[in-house]
């Protein structure tokens, strides 16, 4: 019997699990936040041992023989941040003959397309879209909260707090993201700030689902801010429309656009480009195991009969 392993580091949490050659699972377990950008080499390192030790305690004390692994984790793009992945995975998995470490796009195409043409859409703390042309991969957007303002659950919070602040200070109109964020955040919103810089990325996307909310009650500001980044998601879609000659299959994943319908219905309606956006069916973590069995040559046609159960 053949294993195949995959990771799944995203801005939230990293979820890992372990499958035999038929897609059956065979142990699965979740940790923290896993984008070694943010967490760092000695972070990641004991968060890959404690991955790997509660899959081996689920599988009889010890992990059976892997014949690929393959590590998808934010921030993956940058080439330094890849091997120092890979150098891990290798150290915890010496007898593993193929290990592979990268961008967490790459999971997504894998898990979304098998390996064929097509894009891959992400918006879930952060936001990233990659195309797969003929085999070769570019992305469009995502570069990061620093250069890419809109899109992900990040920019959602950011805009829901200029937002509330603008409606605070008398800039902008009324708008019940203000009584909504002061009740979660439990104090005002100018007291609140100094907490929020503090806690960073993760915090503040953690209050996108408060535009939701706004919205279904018919807030003007919390539309406008979810039309803004679906809008820009679209037009990311648009672009990499331009590489292919004619429709395309589109995957989306990460929390924003598989968990709300809102902003699915929201993307779709503001797409211009011959494809049709469609949930990932199944999680980010078996995308990885996907490519791992890529990595050994499992064909398309075999991967799509799976189903990735226990």
């Amino acid at each position: 019997m053949r294993y195949y392993l995959g990771i799944d580091g995203g801005g939230t949490k990293t979820d890992a699990a372990l499958c035999d050659e038929f897609g059956r699972i065979a142990a699965r377990t979740l940790g923290p936040a896993g984008n070694l950008v943010d967490i760092g080499m000695s972070a990641y390192a004991a968060l890959l041992g404690q991955l790997l030790d509660g899959l081996a305690q689920q599988t009889g004390g010890s992990l059976p023989p892997v014949a690929a692994a393959f590590a998808g984790l934010s921030g993956g793009s940058d080439p330094q941040i890849a091997a120092d992945c890979r150098l891990l995975l290798r150290n915890r998995l010496p007898d593993t003959p193929l290990v592979a470490g990268g961008d967490d796009r790459q999971s997504l195409l894998a898990g979304g397309l098998y390996g064929a043409d097509g894009c891959v859409l992400i918006s879930g703390t952060g936001c990233a879209c990659t195309a797969r042309v003929n085999g070769q991969q570019h992305s469009i957007g995502g570069w990061g909260f620093l250069f890419d303002g809109k899109g992900g659950g990040f920019d959602i919070g950011r805009d829901a707090v200029m937002a509330a602040l603008r409606a605070y200070d008398g800039r902008g109109e009324p708008t019940r993201l203000l009584p909504l964020l002061e009740a979660e955040l439990g104090c005002g919103i100018e007291q609140a700030l100094p907490g929020l810089y503090r806690e960073g990325k993760r915090r503040i996307a953690s209050l996108a689902p408060l535009v939701f909310s706004a919205a279904q009650e018919g807030d003007a500001a919390a539309s406008g801010i979810l039309d803004e980044n679906m809008r820009e998601l679209a037009l990311w879609l648009d672009t990499a429309a331009k590489d292919f000659s004619g429709s395309f299959p589109t995957v989306v994943a990460g929390g924003i656009l598989m968990k709300s319908d809102d902003a699915l219905r929201r993307l779709c309606g503001f797409v211009k480009s011959d494809t049709c956006p469609a949930r990932m069916a199944m999680a980010p973590v078996f995308g990885a195991v996907v490519a791992a069995m890529l990595l050994d040559g499992v064909s398309e046609r075999r991967l799509r009969g799976m189903d990735f159960s226990l």
